[in-house]
């Protein structure tokens, strides 16, 4: 990828650069010792940062990644800063197909307070053996799903964070929709998938929280 014509160029909208460097580590265990190496594969790729930081737009050698931080606001706001974005990858590295499309979402769910029980918020909570005491103070579960109505995959992640406040405990609810195939570059094709991705991430988000979860973002 011609990074330093890129960087040179600049991202408008988006003044804070940080080179995106590869590494490769091995680990390996003969016997009672345990060897490690590391090889630098030099500079992968460009982020760039918006000027408040919200906006992160990543331009590497295998792909583009496009991150909205906190405050967030909307898919309708969002996806075409993206697909802005896109575009000028596009134009820049000039790649025969694409490969892999993605959308995720890692939403924090604030729970008040006393919890009674993870039931009361999630549809699948974590399951802890009757004979085991009922107090958690952390899990982490993850599946991965095909969704056949959708031609999709979805790794779906919860996991509970300690508690920063007395007042409130933090779920995470991590959803990553994709397709893993051959696309050919075709914008209005793009829009199309993506919108489609959209609307599995949202049905795998409802399905996975309860009424009384939802109550909580009114």
């Amino acid at each position: 990828m011609p990074s330093r014509c890129l960087k040179q160029r600049g991202v408008k909208g988006y003044p804070k650069i940080d080179e995106m460097k590869g590494i490769e580590a091995e680990f390996r265990v003969e016997g009672n010792q345990l060897s490690q190496s590391a090889k630098q594969h030099g500079r992968v790729g460009l982020a760039f940062r918006s000027t408040g930081g919200e906006n992160v737009a990543q331009f590497r050698i295998d792909g583009f990644t496009f991150s909205r931080l906190s405050p967030y606001t909307s898919w309708d706001e969002i996806f075409p800063e993206a697909f802005r974005l896109w575009k000028m990858y596009i134009e820049i590295v000039a790649p025969d197909f694409i490969t892999r499309i993605a959308v995720r979402y890692i939403n924090k769910l604030r729970i008040p307070l006393p919890l009674g029980d993870f039931s009361d918020y999630l549809c699948a909570p974590p399951v802890v053996p009757p004979e085991l005491p009922r107090k958690v103070a952390t899990f982490l579960t993850r599946i991965v799903i095909p969704e056949s109505d959708f031609s999709a995959d979805a790794a779906i992640t919860q996991a509970l964070e300690r508690p920063d406040d007395q007042n409130s405990v933090t779920i995470i609810l991590d959803i990553d929709v994709y397709r893993a195939r051959q696309y050919e570059i075709d914008d209005e094709k793009m829009k199309s998938e993506f919108e489609e991705l959209r609307q599995l991430k949202n049905k795998i988000f409802f399905s996975s929280i309860t009424e009384k979860t939802a109550g909580l973002f009114e």
